[in-house]
């Protein structure tokens, strides 16, 4: 079994499109993604840049991201970008994976918008596990971790430009591989021990850090 890990920018749609604002308040302008084989090794890569089709780029999302209104001109909007992405993925059984669960929620909201139905789509969503939401738990804290934390916290580097979707979604995935191997994940919960003092003890098993149907999704 693949895994995907995947990874989002947005802009916000234009105060003018009050109905479409209802159903999504953003649009998505860049996806990146990365695919791990059976071996949890990155295999390939996916970015591209999305097209809105509600308003421009801010500013602040500019300033954020780097990505301007005259490098989405001729991007693909949502509909084509989806579908580019989905013949990326291939056939292959495959789980998502996300930092939060947040660009989960903003392609439901995005395919309501717009009216894209995929069925391989929306399989993908209902495989989704959130990452930042695993670490938390398996480190014991009460606050979710932000991934340039984790990345520091782990002390590989951030490889890339952060706010970049292809940057993120490949910090994110070396942060699986992290957490799935347990010798690694132990050196990682050791320092953050040391920084951000966890509520409670860990017991070093991946089993505790999984559900059952989660480490059957890994064993694969």
């Amino acid at each position: 079994m693949q895994k995907i890990v995947i990874d989002l920018e947005f802009s916000p749609i234009g105060k003018a499109y009050r109905e479409e604002r209802r159903v999504s308040k953003n649009e998505i302008i860049q996806i990146g993604a990365v695919k791990l084989d059976d071996a949890n090794s990155i295999v390939d890569s996916f970015n591209l840049l999305v097209k809105p089709q509600y308003g421009e780029i801010t500013e602040r999302v500019t300033e954020l991201t780097h990505i301007t209104n005259e490098m989405v001109e001729k991007a693909p909007m949502f509909t084509e970008a989806m579908e580019t992405f989905l013949q990326w993925i291939g056939e292959e059984e495959t789980v998502f994976y996300a930092w939060s669960e947040n660009d989960e929620r903003q392609i439901r909201k995005e395919c309501r918008l717009k009216g894209y139905e995929n069925k391989k789509l929306q399989a993908l969503l209902e495989s989704s596990e959130d990452l930042q939401k695993i670490f938390t738990n398996s480190l014991g804290l009460e606050r979710a971790m932000s991934l340039q934390t984790a990345i520091e916290i782990g002390n590989i580097g951030f490889d890339g430009q952060a706010h970049s979707a292809d940057s993120d979604a490949h910090n994110t995935a070396v942060l699986y591989q992290i957490l799935v191997d347990e010798e690694m994940f132990r050196g990682f919960y050791d320092v953050a021990l040391d920084l951000l003092a966890p509520k409670e003890s860990l017991s070093f098993s991946l089993g505790s850090l999984f559900t059952a149907d989660m480490m059957a999704k890994i064993a694969c």
